[in-house]
């Protein structure tokens, strides 16, 4: 069950920002694609040493990104 509500979820996500992404400046495009790489990349190879106060300095350059998508792509 919980691999099916990831999979929805990345669907969704994908879906909100393939229909957005002609909306969004040139200048916001490659911070966006490289925060969300760099969240990725971060996920992959950060150790996992246990606790979200260790874990949390390898996702911290990508934060960035996240909120400019969170504030264009989830407008109403």
């Amino acid at each position: 069950m919980d691999i099916l509500l990831f999979i929805l979820g990345v669907l969704f996500f994908i879906f909100i920002f393939i229909k957005n992404w002609e909306n969004v400046s040139e200048k916001e495009k490659p911070l966006l694609v490289s925060s969300i790489v760099g969240i990725f990349v971060a996920a992959i190879v950060a150790p996992n040493d246990g606790g979200a106060e260790s874990g949390s300095r390898y996702l911290a350059p990508g934060l960035l990104g996240l909120f400019v998508l969170i504030s264009k792509f989830f407008r109403l």
